[in-house]
């Protein structure tokens, strides 16, 4: 809301206004009131009452320039101004914001609707300008192109079916009369008068009301042109009507020419046909002949074609893979012979090996035992023979035990010595059986090499047989298919000669056939029937000349009664019309009018409000004011203080309906001080719609509480 107007050498004056919601300037003429009221319609709309330029606007400026400021309760401020450069000479306007942004000068919270701001504005407009400004302020809701197109053809179904009729039902009905059926033809049929006025809608469909005087136009246009239309079929009707008396005679002739020229074209056509089907017929007979020829032809061909092929003799198929078997079999024996050798062989190595090792360790154990016992047992015999003979004294059974175990000693030597022998002996038998081994394995890779010979042997003939077999089988198998080719080759030959053959024949039934026909349907000549024709067409142009009038004056007749059916459906169309535009524009300015009557109603007045945009012929008007006691009186009519009360509610009402800021300035000095506190009591709800609400007087009153009092 704003709360603040600021002047800066604006119309001589600086200074500040703090406003309410509800405003009461309050001072004497030039006190500075009007100066307010211009200062915050120059600040939102850059535009002062000598225009636009920088020029008119200076003159509402000191010669140092100046700007004018409003501030709302948010802290946004909007700042509009002259400078003046004195040095060049030059004049500039400049406008800033709280907002600081360069690339939208005047940012939306400062947008306003000129013609709601200064009622003036609206009331000089052109009463075409101020008829669409109120349609387009008060549509919303309005009926649009479908629902208009939809109301028309309610209204053209009730008045050519009756009150309760609808397109639906007459669309549904296959026995109406013939009238309402023609009147219904002409809505719904392509190219009717639904879609003609369908198109008509389309043309202005975002503007209802240049939509509606479009279809208007359009109506009364087709139904004047349906009215010429008629006019001229009934007086063309007129001049032939004498003509197509005379001619009912001529009538009588042409039907007669008409039905012997018809008979004559009916015989020309069966000539015609005959001759088709003679031609078809000898065509067929020749194609026959040309067959048979061929086919007789063919079955020369292809017996001279079995004639000259040479026969092939046969070759009988190769033996099978029998002899494999005598090969197999000499393989699998050498095989298993190599196989025993190879394992009496390993044997043989075992065992050598495996005796080797024992003689081995036969030996060192037997060394080692020996040189061990020699070693103590020696040692032992050695300490004995040193012991002094005094020392046999004290001991006395020390020599026995000596003697005892030299004895000992050498009984086991004894042993020892017959083991080795043994040893010995067992070793020279071992090393007897592992070079008889070693012979032995000589033997074995002597056989298995000469059975490995046997085996390359056995696999080369192997090898050798089978490419024989194999080309053998390479020969038998192209052979084959030589053969086969023949087979086939003759086969068809066969075919050929046969079906020829039964070709033949058929083509001598078929000559046989049409031979008889073709003198059946021998042609008669179609020139004689031609020649006849031409003579009824030229009696028949004769005929159809003298009956012409009689066929016009009917078309005319015809004509001027579908003319008149189109003009009653054009008529129809536009009481439509008529009706829809009236409902539709006042469904549109009820609104208005009713915000107009609350406000005085609340002001205490007991008048009307009206406001008409249509006269009776439906042409454009704007025409407002109020009525009391049906007595009517327009606003250009109403005294200074009636004209502000009036102008006031209808400021309230159309800044109801504008886009951005809502400001209401009322100028009350007209106004006695009844009815200026009857405006101030009335314009206090407006509080819920508009942001501020400012009345300029110079008559000291005492308002509501709402209201705040400015004195200047």
């Amino acid at each position: 809301m704003i709360n603040k107007v600021s002047l800066y050498n604006f119309k001589g004056l600086t200074r500040d206004y703090d406003i309410n919601q509800l405003t009461l300037l309050l001072g004497r003429n030039g006190a500075g009131k009007s100066a307010c009221f211009q200062a915050i319609v120059y600040a939102l709309t850059g535009e002062v009452e000598a225009g636009k330029t920088n020029d008119a606007i200076a003159q509402f400026f000191s010669v140092h320039g100046g700007h004018v400021a409003l501030e709302d309760t948010d802290k946004n401020w909007l700042k509009r101004g002259i400078k003046v450069d004195h040095e060049k000479n030059q004049v500039s306007s400049f406008i800033e914001t709280s907002d600081d942004d360069k690339d939208v000068p005047v940012p939306d919270r400062w947008k306003v609707e000129t013609e709601s701001l200064q009622l003036s504005k609206f009331l000089g407009m052109s009463p075409a300008a101020r008829r669409d400004f109120v349609m387009a302020h008060c549509s919303e809701g309005a009926a649009g192109e479908d629902d208009v197109l939809s109301a028309l053809g309610a209204y053209y179904a009730k008045e050519i079916g009756g009150r309760l009729a609808t397109i639906e039902q007459l669309a549904a009905m296959n026995d109406l009369p013939d009238d309402i059926a023609n009147l219904f033809s002409l809505w719904e049929r392509p190219l009717g008068i639904k879609t003609i006025l369908e198109i008509e809608a389309h043309k202005n469909k975002d503007n209802l009301t240049k939509c509606m005087i479009g279809l208007a136009a359009k109506a009364k246009e087709e139904r004047l042109f349906a009215r010429r239309t008629k006019l001229d079929a009934i007086a063309a009707s007129r001049e032939l009507e004498s003509a197509a008396k005379g001619a009912e005679a001529a009538g009588a002739e042409y039907k007669t020419r008409e039905r012997e020229y018809k008979l004559l074209n009916a015989e020309l056509k069966e000539i015609n046909e005959a001759i088709v089907r003679y031609s078809e017929a000898k065509f067929a007979y020749n194609q026959a002949k040309k067959l048979g020829l061929k086919s007789a032809e063919d079955k020369i061909q292809a017996e001279k074609q079995m004639a000259a092929m040479p026969l092939l003799e046969k070759i009988e198929e190769p033996a099978g893979d029998g002899w494999l078997a005598e090969y197999e079999e000499r393989l699998k024996v050498v095989r298993d012979k190599i196989e025993t050798r190879l394992k009496v062989s390993d044997n043989q190595r075992k065992a050598e090996k495996g005796v080797v090792i024992l003689t081995g360790q036969m030996n060192a154990a037997m060394t080692a035992a020996k040189k061990h016992n020699a070693m103590d047992m020696g040692a032992l015999l050695f300490l004995l023979s040193e012991i002094p003979d005094e020392a046999h004294e004290h001991i006395p059974n020390l020599r026995t035990v000596v003697d005892k175990l030299s004895a000992g000693w050498k009984k086991l030597k004894g042993e020892l010595e017959a083991k080795y022998e043994d040893a010995m002996e067992a070793h020279h038998l071992a090393r007897t059986e592992v070079e008889a081994a070693a012979a032995n394995e000589l033997n074995v890779k002597d056989d298995v090499k000469l059975l490995s010979v046997i085996e390359a042997e056995i696999l080369s003939d192997m090898k050798e047989i089978q490419l024989e077999k194999s080309a053998e089988l390479v020969e038998y198998t192209d052979r084959k298919k030589l053969l086969d080719e023949q087979a086939q080759q003759m086969q068809k030959l066969v075919t050929v000669a046969e079906e020829a053959d039964k070709q033949i024949k058929r083509s001598q039934a078929t000559i046989a056939e049409w031979a008889g026909h073709l003198e059946e349907l021998e042609p008669k000549s179609a020139s004689e029937c031609e020649i006849k024709i031409v003579k009824a067409e030229a009696k028949l142009e004769e005929a159809l000349e003298a009956a012409g009038a009689a066929r016009t004056y009917k078309e005319a007749i015809r004509k001027a009664e579908a003319n008149m059916v189109a003009e009653r459906a054009w008529k129809i169309a536009e009481d439509a019309i008529a009706e829809a535009r009236e409902k539709i524009v006042g469904q549109i300015t009820a609104p208005l009018v009713d915000d107009l009557n609350k406000i005085l109603a609340d002001a205490g007045r007991p008048e009307r409000a009206y406001l008409e945009l249509e006269n009776k012929r439906g042409k454009p008007i704007f025409e407002m004011g109020w009525t009391l006691n049906a007595v009517r009186r327009s606003l250009p009519a109403m005294s200074g203080g009636e004209s502000v009360m009036f102008c006031a509610a209808l400021s309230v009402a159309l800044i109801k309906r504008s886009t951005g800021r809502k400001i209401l300035m009322v100028e009350a000095d007209p106004l006695d001080a009844s009815n200026l506190v009857s405006v101030l009591k009335a314009l206090e709800p407006c509080k819920e719609n508009v942001e501020a609400v400012l009345v300029a007087t110079a008559r000291k009153v005492t308002p509501g509480e709402a209201w705040k009092v400015l004195e200047i």
